[in-house]
């Protein structure tokens, strides 16, 4: 069976080296490696010109954004099944063995395996929750990588819808359940997606086209019902991302009055050690405050950017804290009573986040 791999990269010279050879040394060798460059200036054309081979083809011109770069390598493919690999992600080592023995083995349309989350040094797996496809109108369930799709699925339901810069994935995916593909899940990890920072810009944008995309597509599925859930669920989302969004933008801008609202003669330990809490660690970072360490009540690594992550009983009464896990902050808060810490020893990033806001706003 051939594969055809598209990645589509611009001014990538960090990391299309990974990415090719994380395709380069896979097992199975009936693989096509379709790369449509941007026009890169900073090396990236060099370094994939290193590896062409009657396996790559490398096409490097202007384009319209990263979904028309898709859609010329889709347009290019000759593979069986097709997935698209962005410059900064790449393989597990055996991820086209696995994927050409289940194809197969199996009667199905897409194969959708798991990905990594990657930030930094750090590696978050994202599960695939088997049993809520139906939910795929509030949330783009399934990670692009992680995506292995016939080469009749794109000729029976079509290319990347650019009206969509951000979301165009998300859209493709709708019309694909919409038209009744057969999706396959499976636990196996596939690839690994490098996320750039702790930017949450796209995020907040994404929501937006999300909401539209997901009432525009409601397809078999379609009721006032759903469209109010759905109004519902992205309303929320996008006031949370705003907040977001709009911190990103402005808090290094506002530091001097940020340093206001915290003790800046204190050590902070920072609980939560997801995406909010590398937010913190970086904001602090650059307010030079110092970082005692991180806290989780699962603690799933020992070190993060070498500070020791600890369970909240080890605590004791006179340390600060910065709560950085909003969707769990008023559990927290209660356990940090329940330990007898007082309301003035910690403090929460999302009011240090509203709080910025609010003065920018005044």
């Amino acid at each position: 069976m051939k594969i055809s791999v598209i990645t589509v990269c611009y001014n990538s010279a960090k990391t299309i080296e990974q990415t090719i050879l994380s395709i380069k040394n896979q097992a199975h060798k009936d693989v096509e490696h379709i790369i449509i460059d941007g026009g890169s200036t900073d090396g990236t054309q060099e370094i994939v010109r290193r590896y062409l081979d009657d396996t790559v083809c490398f096409i490097s011109e202007p384009d319209n954004g990263i979904y028309d770069a898709m859609n010329k390598g889709l347009l290019r493919a000759s593979g069986d099944v097709i997935s698209i690999l962005n410059s900064d992600d790449w393989y597990e080592v055996d991820t086209l063995e696995k994927v050409n023995e289940y194809f197969e083995n199996g009667n199905f349309d897409i194969l959708v395996g798991n990905i990594n989350q990657v930030i930094g040094e750090r590696v978050f797996g994202l599960k695939i929750k088997f049993d809520c496809i139906d939910e795929i109108h509030l949330r783009m369930i399934f990670s692009h990588p992680g995506m292995f799709v016939k080469r009749d699925v794109y000729e029976k339901v079509g290319i990347f819808n650019l009206k969509y810069p951000i979301s165009a994935d998300y859209e493709w995916t709708l019309r694909a359940y919409n038209a009744g593909v057969d999706f396959f899940c499976v636990p196996d990890v596939f690839a690994n997606f490098r996320m750039s920072g702790v930017s949450t810009t796209h995020a907040y944008q994404a929501r937006i086209e999300n909401k539209e995309i997901a009432l525009r597509n409601m397809g078999r599925q379609e009721s006032t019902e759903l469209a109010e859930k759905i109004k519902k669920y992205y309303d929320e989302a996008i006031e949370q991302n705003k907040c977001n969004y709009v911190y990103q933008m402005v808090w290094k801008e506002e530091i001097e009055y940020i340093k206001l609202l915290l003790d800046m003669d204190s050590e902070y330990y920072i609980w939560g050690t997801g995406l909010y809490g590398e937010m913190c660690y970086e904001l602090f970072s650059i307010l030079g405050i110092k970082i005692a360490g991180f806290m989780d009540n699962y603690v799933q690594q020992s070190e993060i950017h070498n500070c020791t992550v600890s369970q909240p009983h080890k605590l004791r009464k006179s340390e600060k804290i910065c709560i950085a896990t909003p969707k769990y902050e008023k559990e927290i808060v209660q356990q940090i009573e329940q330990m007898e810490i007082g309301i003035e020893q910690y403090v929460l990033f999302s009011q240090i986040q509203k709080e910025v806001l609010m003065h920018v706003q005044n």
